[in-house]
């Protein structure tokens, strides 16, 4: 249901992450758009998904999904926050629970976080 699926990629063990690169660079190319590194995606992907984390039992299966046997690995590789992101984050936090963000504003956050996260 919610996970990714690709026919282009041999399911196979790779080595290390030139063949990933590749791909991506190429793809980028033919779409026209910026290339970034592999990691950026699970950079923006885990900031996502950390960011819509309703209790420990969503970030500890946020945390499993990427692999990590503690919650602690995720929260120090993704979750730290610089002091004016803090402010930022509280300031938007919606504690009457009554509004939704669009997918728009969504997509504009995503680019934002791929922009921080090129590597």
């Amino acid at each position: 249901g919610l996970t990714f699926v690709s026919n282009d990629i041999e399911p196979f063990f790779w080595k290390g992450t030139n063949s990933v690169r590749k791909i991506l660079k190429s793809r980028a190319a033919e779409a026209g758009v910026k290339y970034y590194h592999p990691h950026s995606f699970r950079h923006s992907a885990a900031y996502l998904a950390l960011k819509y984390c309703r209790n420990g039992e969503e970030l500890k299966a946020i945390s499993q999904n990427f692999s990590h046997e503690h919650l602690r690995t995720t929260m120090m590789s993704y979750g730290n926050l610089d002091d004016r992101h803090v402010g930022e984050v509280i300031r938007e936090m919606n504690f009457a629970g009554t509004e939704t963000k669009s997918e728009s504003s969504i997509l504009a956050e995503l680019e934002k976080l791929i922009k921080k996260y090129p590597k």
